[in-house]
């Protein structure tokens, strides 16, 4: 049985309660509070009883049908939980969790058949953690000695005697079962030809292969999808563990260069790459953009930059024959060219995930004797704001769409208007460049504090800062400020679609323990017809590794001098 949480209506609604209600056949704004809060804090009884009279009144809504299922389920209700499951299903709502719950009930009904099949629905709709619900929930124990359950759970089991050959086979063959089950509309995006051409290819030749070209070929066959949330992870850990070169590139707009490097390279940190064991830097990125994040264009040739230092990639694509070390052919600031070997150390996820300077590692802007930009300040922080009186700009950074350890999104918002109100404010300055998304549903409340200030609603007082960076749901974000803002973008073009596949959704292949991920929904820009490939700055504003090294922020300083 998996609990599944759902926002409570505001209670702002209490203003109608006092109004008198005409004798009409309609839930009472008292009624739904009451379903509300009985729900809330589990009252199934009560909660069952006041879902079960909205229902009566308006059985178009998919929530009260939910809700009074799990109400029942909670209840052992198991008959009319599955009648009000199949309700809610009908109405379209949360089709994933409610199949899943669904199959639970034919579990423990004894009806494998059923359940079995509302399993697979389950998946089919994108239910996240599967495989570790399917194995460790109590209520499909009745039917764990079923074949069909033992086959579904076998699928996902590593093989303890079987061949290589035939533990690559199983897993090749599990991952493209599992994309076919549980990708959004997986043949909108790549034919069905093609796809099963890749996966068969792979299959007959995987005894000419070394176990990580099978793995970057998987990498390679799950990035031709051209979903960004759809991806195989370089593995981290475990007996195919990846290596890395100990750098951090970044593109500025007169080159590719080492951003951050362990401290014993320390001598090469701010030099410019230029090849890669005498292979010109070009040809190698063209080579590994074939596993990179294939969003659009541009999220393709920044995240080529983090694969080109994995070995193991390099070594799949015969630009690199060792593994340990890898050389560089580099240029100093003061223009020598000079030439570095780098050995590799174990990948660590880390060198993506975080956004300031790595521990252990050095930056290439640490010796400025000038103050950290503000978008270098507190690159960690989900999200803060500070107001400079010079200029009377208020500066917003949101580094993700997720609530902080000390404040939630909406709480964040209502902070902003209240600072807007207390000051002459100039323009305000919403920085989304190192921002590559989170929960989406969480830029509502954000949003509709943000229309409450003033300058967000009058052209040319609101910009919003965008890169190449700025991914998933921070696209949905800047599509919506795109729409009901009068934001000017400036920056560079996003790393993501205004209109995507989105929402990762794990799922571990059983044998080599690789992790991969099915994008599972379809976000659609606030208007149809939005086929953008980025969202495009209005004033377009790149860096050169001069200013990045000087830290010096070329957009804070243009916008500085409108104020």
């Amino acid at each position: 049985m998996r609990i599944f949480s759902f926002s409570i209506i505001p209670i702002i609604v209490y203003l109608l309660i006092g109004l008198s209600s005409p004798d009409l056949k309609a839930q009472s704004i008292q009624d739904i509070i009451l379903a509300e809060q009985s729900y809330s804090i589990q009252q199934w009884e009560l909660s069952e009883k006041s879902y079960q009279k909205l229902v009566s009144n308006n059985p178009f809504n998919g929530e009260y049908w939910y809700r009074l299922a799990w109400s029942k389920h909670n209840l052992n209700k198991y008959e009319s939980a599955k009648e009000a499951y199949l309700q809610a299903i009908e109405a379209g709502y949360q089709l994933s969790i409610s199949a899943y719950n669904l199959a639970c009930l034919y579990s423990l009904t004894n009806e494998p058949d059923k359940a079995i099949k509302w399993l697979y629905y389950s998946f089919e709709n994108g239910l996240q953690g599967r495989e570790q619900l399917i194995n460790t929930d109590s209520e499909l124990d009745p039917i764990r000695n079923y074949p069909a359950f033992i086959d579904l759970l076998a699928a996902g089991e590593p093989d303890i005697v079987k061949s290589r050959n035939d533990k690559w086979t199983k897993d090749i063959r599990f991952l493209k079962t599992r994309f076919e089950i549980t990708h959004y509309d997986l043949f909108s995006v790549i034919d069905k030809t093609l796809w099963d051409k890749q996966i068969d290819h792979l299959t007959n030749i995987i005894d000419d292969l070394q176990d990580f070209e099978i793995i970057v070929k998987l990498m390679e066959i799950v990035a031709s999808i051209k979903a960004g949330h759809s991806y195989v992870i370089p593995p981290f850990s475990g007996e195919y563990h990846f290596h890395q070169l100990p750098i951090q590139l970044t593109e500025f707009d007169d080159g590719i260069y080492i951003k951050q490097v362990k401290e014993n390279d320390a001598d090469i940190v701010g030099y410019e790459l230029l090849s890669i064991n005498g292979i010109e830097l070009s040809t190698v990125i063209d080579s590994v953009q074939k596993v990179s994040n294939p969003e659009n264009a541009i999220m393709k040739r920044t995240t080529a930059l983090f694969y080109l230092t994995l070995t193991e990639v390099l070594a799949a694509y015969d630009l690199a024959h060792d593994l340990d070390s890898i050389n560089l052919t580099l240029r100093t600031k003061d223009g020598a060219v000079l030439e570095k070997t780098l050995k590799s150390i174990p990948y660590s996820p880390e060198i993506v995930s975080k956004r300031s300077t790595l521990h252990g590692w050095v930056s290439m802007n640490e010796k400025s004797t000038s103050p950290l930009p503000f978008y270098l300040k507190y690159p960690e922080e989900s999200h803060w704001y500070e107001y400079i009186p010079e200029t009377a700009m208020l500066y917003v950074q949101l580094n993700e769409i997720r609530n902080s350890e000390t404040s939630t999104l909406k709480d964040f918002g209502e902070q902003l208007i209240t600072i807007s109100k207390n000051n002459n404010i100039s323009a305000i300055v919403l920085d989304l460049r190192f921002n590559n998304g989170g929960n989406g549903l969480l830029n509502k409340d954000f949003l509709l504090n943000l229309l409450e200030i003033e300058q967000v609603k009058t052209p040319g007082q609101f910009f919003t800062i965008i890169g190449n960076r700025t991914f998933s749901a921070a696209m949905l974000l800047a599509s919506q400020l795109d729409q009901y803002t009068e934001t000017i973008f400036i920056g560079e073009p996003t790393g993501g679609k205004p209109s995507h596949f989105g929402d990762d959704n794990h799922f571990v292949l059983p044998n080599s323990g690789l992790i991969s991920s099915a994008a599972q929904t379809y976000w659609q820009s606030p208007v149809s017809y939005d086929n953008r490939e980025w969202i495009a700055p209005k004033i377009h504003i790149s860096m050169t590794s001069d200013q990045y090294f000087n830290n010096v922020d070329p957009v804070i300083k243009y916008l500085e001098n409108l104020f």
